[in-house]
């Protein structure tokens, strides 16, 4: 049974793999994928099929916090958006987490629905 962080790597290598099937260009590949090794770090221990809206609230949150602009964060949403819905469309998870959070004009950056 592999580890945890190994479980993680392998959704994050297997996600690298479909958005090149999905011909995203290799920009938007790149900074995807970083976002999504970013959040499997950040989750340590947790699995990513077995992530809340609130890891993903805490995750964001973080890396506000490290003074990245604010269209960076969003993209890293996106990303985590994408992320999700690929890990719902192969049965790894029943709902997505993404669901729970969306994009806010205010000038708050983003808020759990």
């Amino acid at each position: 049974m592999p580890s945890t962080r190994e479980f993680n790597a392998d959704l994050a290598s297997r996600f690298a793999r479909w958005l090149r099937v999905q011909e995203y260009t290799g920009t938007t590949n790149r900074h995807y994928l970083a976002s999504v090794v970013s959040l499997c770090r950040f989750l340590n221990n947790i699995p990513a099929t077995e992530v809340t809206h609130l890891d993903v609230r805490d995750f964001l949150a973080s890396i506000a916090r490290t003074g990245l602009k604010r269209a960076t964060v969003w993209r890293a949403m996106s990303a985590l958006r994408c992320f999700f819905d690929f890990l719902n469309m192969g049965g790894l998870i029943n709902w997505s987490p993404r669901a729970s959070f969306a994009y806010d004009d205010s000038n708050e950056l983003f808020r759990v629905c």
